[in-house]
């Protein structure tokens, strides 16, 4: 029986066939043109373009069947899933160390050098310190691969992944192990290599006795059935997940002789036995560790034969290969965690480009002479109205074809993270000669004026935030678009939408940090605002929340520091050359134009200090000390007017002008020789205090436990569980009370459950006087050289700020 050579029908909605198309069609035409219209039949020529209308809706949708991993894929041939905010569970489900087990299987993990560790809470402190012990590991630690300490690389992993409000209480405490001494013969085959066999055997004994923790691979969690976000539940590790409660295991000294003769080039061992030096007792049978029992092989007395005859040993050339077998295993251990492979497979797929166009016509059946293989330069020029007729007819079906699968090669786009996409409609343009002729256009490019036309229907900012809705919600998160709108004071409306875009774009990238650091408190082995901190997750979820750009701490004083500028609280009045003529008023009010004549939006870029020189300079800016009403109200535009006035010297100049209050008193900013100057120079100062006030937003958090090692003495309810939050309160909307409550119900909501949260909103002066503290308090607690007394001192500078701003703060 011969294959059917036909396409296998796909299964549609009805209401999407050409029949149920054309039926809609036909009934909508009829209550369009009522009486006017009464001929639907086939012959009809409007009848015929619904016909084809329908015809390439229905291609569409039958074309249009692709998968959306297809969607997602690039012309490398690759699903690159975090490009469109799609992270992998791996990224996503695990979550920072909340116990102290999570904080063990961390460590393990990040450490191969470490034998055991735990944590243990400070007795003398009620305020939740803890102290840290660790053991070695004599396999790892034999061959280190990096010039650190292990105490050094300890801490430094517990301070990138310290929970919030959790701290340690001093130095590192090592358990002290029990020596162990290796007695019994072996006799290695002829041939090998003594001290290769020999270093092989000390290797397994040594991490037969070692403490060490053990690790369920992800794979073996999972073909027992385990739901996947239980596996990955906790921080991820890339051994697996520990098994708790191993790490101290009876060693049966019959079991390491067993294990022994299986190793290559072991031709017998007998009598083993261990000796615990500490007890000067003989181990025959078990070797019984515990909590506070860890052991060290510390002595070899073996025995070494080879066809009975013994062997001498070199000890050095033994520690040698003894190190380089330990890192062999090292190696081999890493190159076995394949579970990120198993779980999470490298996504392909093969790429197809939607782009691509099939003309209808070159399907055509041969009669028709249109075919791609019929289609013939006679036949064109022997009949050209016919061919041109067929090209136009065909135009509207193909424009429709090729725009649809235009739209679907951008669907990535739409739901991608970058912020470089601006439109959310697209066409293609028939590449046949034939079409090209057809397109008209007023003069301008073609696509500029396609363009135009798609942006006329096309609310990219509306579509755009919606698909990124969409992602958020994925992950249970939502961006505070109502809010930030209603509080919008630096950025037009337009651009504003683009910044609401920006700032879930940002969210989303940083979605897998959030899941793991969540919880987790800033890295203080650092000094402040350093460009390795590690933020806590409350600090970086709220400031994306109240669409502040920062991604690391920074000081909120610094940029005006860097300009050479200051802020008062002192009177603008005293500070502005303030118009006291009646007659100048009264021509301002009536004759004065405004100076900035479209509406500006801020930037995320930091102002050059040639800016404020040269608005110094020409008297735009009165002078590096700004009121902070002036740094307010400098962002209205309606502020600044410009005209023309008459100087000492008879010469009419333009003179720029601010409005100072609600009461119509005006301060003169400058003169200009021309209009252009005058304007430019209004422009730079209303950006520039656009720009002061966005990038001065922010805040500090200050987590009291920090201050148990230096301060053990002060309440509990002090130290436990407790942070400062520091705002500044001088910028538009970080003054505006309704926004104080927004941004301090954020941190809330953000905040674990069980820390309590004490809010200050400081002017800039206090908010100097603060970051001085802070700097010098963390830079304190960062260096491991400063003394006790010096750390004592910068804390008790921090400590005496944060009780007197606490008597003035009217926030609970």
């Amino acid at each position: 029986m011969n294959k059917e050579m036909s396409i296998a029908p796909i299964q549609t909605v009805q209401e999407l066939s050409l029949e149920a198309l054309f039926a809609e069609g036909v009934e909508l035409m009829q209550k369009l043109a009522g009486e006017s219209w009464s001929d639907y039949n086939l012959h009809d020529p409007g009848v015929t373009l619904l016909e084809q209308l329908c015809f390439a809706l229905t291609d569409i949708v039958y074309r249009g069947g692709i998968e959306l991993k297809q969607l997602l894929t690039h012309d490398d041939n690759r699903l690159k899933l975090s490009a469109n905010g799609l992270h992998s569970p791996g990224k996503v489900l695990p979550g920072g160390p909340v116990t102290d087990l999570d904080h063990q299987a961390l460590l393990y993990d990040r450490l191969p050098d470490l034998g055991i560790v735990g944590f243990e809470a400070d007795s003398n402190n009620t305020s939740g310190l803890k102290h840290l012990f660790y053991v070695p590991n004599p396999v790892q630690s034999a061959a280190p691969t990096t010039p650190e300490t292990l105490e050094a690389r300890i801490l430094k992993v517990y301070h990138f992944n310290r929970p919030l409000c959790e701290n340690l209480a001093g130095e590192l405490q090592p358990l002290k192990t029990s020596p162990l001494e290796l007695h019994g013969t072996l006799s290695i085959d002829e041939g090998e290599n003594v001290l290769s066999v020999l270093a092989e055997v000390l290797l397994t004994i040594t991490e037969r006795i070692a403490t060490k923790p053990e690790f369920e691979p992800y794979e073996d969690l999972l073909k027992a059935g385990e739901p996947l976000d239980q596996v990955l539940e906790g921080p991820l590790s890339e051994r697996g997940r520990i098994v708790h409660g191993r790490t101290s295991p009876k060693i049966s000294i019959q079991a390491l002789e067993a294990d022994l003769r299986q190793l290559d080039g072991v031709k017998d061992i007998r009598k083993l036995w261990l000796k615990d030096i500490e007890n000067n007792r003989d181990v025959f049978d078990f070797l019984h560790g515990g909590p506070n029992r860890h052991f060290q092989l510390q002595q070899i007395k073996l025995d070494v034969r080879v066809l009975d005859e013994p062997v001498s040993i070199n000890n050095e050339l033994l520690e040698e290969e003894f190190n380089r077998k330990a890192e062999e295993h090292r190696q081999l251990q890493q190159n076995s965690l394949s579970h990120n492979k198993t779980i999470f497979p490298d996504l392909e797929q093969e790429y197809q480009d939607l782009t691509q166009s099939f003309p209808l016509k070159d399907q055509f059946p041969e009669n028709y002479h249109f075919n791609r293989l019929k289609r013939s330069h006679s036949y064109s020029t022997e009949n050209p109205a016919q061919f041109k007729q067929m090209n136009g007819y065909l135009m509207l079906f193909e424009q429709l074809v090729v725009n649809a699968f235009e739209n679907l090669a951008h669907f990535k786009d739409l739901f991608s993270l970058t912020t470089d996409t601006s439109q959310s409609y697209h066409f293609q343009r028939l590449q046949t000669k034939e079409a090209q002729s057809l397109y008209r256009h007023d003069g301008t490019t073609l696509n500029d004026a396609l363009n135009r036309v798609l942006s006329e229907n096309d609310d990219f900012p509306e579509r755009r935030n919606r698909a990124l809705d969409y992602l958020l919600s994925i992950y249970a998160e939502t961006f505070p678009d109502s809010e930030l709108r209603r509080f919008n004071s630096y950025f037009t409306r337009p651009d504003f939408e683009y910044q609401l875009i920006r700032g879930k774009v940002q969210l989303l990238r940083v979605i897998p940090e959030l899941g793991v650091r969540r919880g987790l408190g800033e890295t203080i082995h650092l000094p402040a605002f350093h460009e390795a901190t590690q933020p806590s997750g409350l600090w970086l979820k709220t400031m994306l929340q109240l669409g502040c750009e920062s991604r690391k701490s920074q000081s909120l004083v610094g940029l005006f520091t860097d300009l050479n500028l200051s802020l008062t609280n002192a009177p603008q009045l005293s500070q502005f050359n303030v118009i006291k003529s009646q007659e100048i008023t009264n021509r301002i009010t009536k004759h004065f134009h405004p100076a900035i004549t479209q509406k500006m939006s801020a930037t995320f870029e930091r102002p050059a200090p040639d800016v404020v020189d040269q608005l110094l300079e020409n008297g735009a800016l009165v002078s590096r000390e700004i009121n902070v009403d002036f740094l307010k109200q400098g962002t209205y535009p309606g502020r600044f007017k410009v005209g023309t006035v008459t100087d000492d010297d008879d010469k009419r100049v333009f003179m720029l002008v601010y409005r100072i209050n609600e009461r119509g008193q005006w301060a003169e900013l400058g003169t200009f020789d021309r209009l252009t100057e005058a304007k430019q120079a209004a422009v730079q100062l209303h950006q520039l205090m656009l720009n002061l006030n966005l990038l001065s937003e922010g805040m500090h958090l200050v987590e009291h436990i920090l201050f148990a090692v230096s301060h053990p003495s002060l309440p509990t309810d002090f130290l436990s569980d407790r942070i400062s939050v520091f705002l500044p309160n001088w910028s538009v909307r970080f003054a505006n009370p309704e926004f104080q409550k927004f941004a301090m119900e954020a941190v809330i909501a953000n905040c674990p459950a069980h820390v309590a949260i004490d809010f200050y909103w400081l002017d800039f002066e206090q908010m100097q006087m603060f970051e001085k503290r802070y700097i010098q308090w963390r830079k304190a607690l960062a260096d491991s050289n400063e003394s006790s007394q010096a750390l004592h001192i910068r804390a008790s500078g921090l400590i005496e700020f944060i009780h007197r701003q606490k008597k003035r703060s009217i926030f609970p």
